[in-house]
Parts: C-alpha cells; structure tokens; sequence
C-alpha cells in the first residue's frame, strides 16, 4: 500500500510502501540505514542484511544520493526518529539512478547553493523554512481574506528592476541607456580583480565553480568579490539617483 511520508504514523505496524528519493545513507555493520524523501516529509528506513538478503543489501551500498526508490517495509514507531517512524525495509527498487549530485552533505558556499537552488531546496533545513513560510503566509493571507481584502502589487514593484541580480541578465534590467552607462561606469570603477570576478559572474553569467577555475582562485575569493562588486555597484547608482533608497542592497539577496 502506497502512503506519503506525512501520514506515516496512521499505518503503525502496517507494510508500506514509500515512493521517493535517497536523501542520505550510512552503514554500520549489517544495517544501512536510507534517509527517504517523498516531497512531504523525510523518514529512516532501517535495511538489515538479515532481513532482505545478501544481494538486495549489497546493491542499496551503492545506492547514490537522490536516486529515486520504491522502498515496502513495515512501519514502526520509534521515540528518537525525528518524525516518530520509522520503516523496516524488506524490499527496494531503483526508478532511477543519480549521478554527482552537486550539493553533498558537506558545507556549501551560499553562492555555490543559491547557483543551484532548485536543488538546495530539497534539503531538510531549506524544506523546513518553506514550510514555516508557507504556514505563515497563509495565515496572513487568511487574516485578510476573512476581512474582505484585496491582495494588491503595486506597479512600481513589478517594473523596479533588481540591480545585478542572478534571475535576470544586466542587459535586460536596466531600460534606458543613461542608466547602462552609469552601470558601467559603476563596474569601472571597482578593483580590478573584482572588476574581472563581477563581469564574469553579473554579465557573462558564469558560475562561482568556472569562474574559480578560469582565475585560478578559490570559491570563497570568487564569492567574496561578487559581494563586494554587487555591493559598490548598487550604492554607486544609488548616489546617483538611479537605485531608490528603499530599494533592497543586491549583496543581501
């Protein structure tokens, strides 16, 4: 029987099976033990080599983080799982294999995450922030909704464009030609190596990890100028008018 991860505890002692991915995986002797994600929450499956064989538990040791599984096993519930379950595993099939995931249970440049943020947000933290996100926004959305309110943008928020930010290509933010020139004049005037890192990152879109290897410096230095460079180029049009004063730092996105 096919359950998501969140209603786990409403099948205690029942064989399940979860559709989803391998988040993590570690061993200890005859037990591995797969950290499961199915969109809804993440779980442990407990795999002992007694309980599935030689064969099925030599191949999950060479299971790659997120590959995506079926895995049927018995739920149970255990005090010091975080969720409160756990599954023993009997049986598993791989759907799809991954290969070099770029984001590895090691620490990651913000940088580095925020390149590939589509991916970030299937971690447990980053999950757990769009939740509590999500949670108040609705609550919000529902304070109002219940008063007879109207959700309202305004115009200038949609047309403010977002000084040298990732989403979108410098060329298309900035409309008028006055304004490209005072951004450039703002790019000329940073160091010279930030100057070279900004334009590489900002204009040609390169990402920390090519610009790194193209310069022969670390990821951090690379990260460090992109700050600086964001930074000086936004408080430059600033002072000349073209970013409001209200208009959020780049650097802090």
């Amino acid at each position: 029987m096919h359950v998501y991860i969140e209603d786990i505890g409403q099948h205690e002692g029942v064989e399940v099976t979860i559709k989803g991915w391998l988040h993590n995986r570690r061993s200890s002797g005859k037990i591995h033990f797969l950290i499961l994600r199915d969109g809804t929450g993440f779980i442990q499956g407990v795999m002992s080599k007694a309980a599935v064989g030689e064969e099925l538990f030599k191949a999950a040791d060479h299971l790659s983080q997120e590959t995506s599984l079926i895995v049927t096993g018995t739920a149970r519930a255990d005090k010091r799982a975080p969720s409160g379950y756990e599954i023993d595993v009997k049986s598993f099939e791989v759907v799809g294999a991954s290969h070099d995931y770029p984001i590895t249970p090691k620490e990651h440049g913000v940088d580095y995450l925020l390149d590939r943020r589509h991916l970030w947000i299937r971690s447990e933290r980053q999950q757990a922030i769009l939740r509590v996100r999500h949670e108040i926004i609705n609550a919000v959305r529902d304070f109002f909704n219940r008063r007879a309110r109207i959700d309202l943008v305004s115009i200038t928020e949609t047309e403010a464009f977002p000084v040298l930010e990732d989403k979108v290509g410098v060329v298309e933010s900035i409309c008028h030609e006055q304004e490209l020139t005072l951004l450039t004049e703002a790019i000329n005037s940073l160091p010279e190596r930030c100057r070279e890192v900004t334009l590489l990152r900002k204009v040609k879109g390169l990402s920390q990890r090519e610009i790194a290897e193209l310069l022969g410096i670390s990821e951090n230095t690379v990260e460090n100028h992109v700050t600086k460079g964001a930074r000086r180029c936004t408080d430059y049009l600033r002072a000349k008018g073209v970013v409001h004063s209200s208009f959020p730092d780049a650097a802090a996105r």
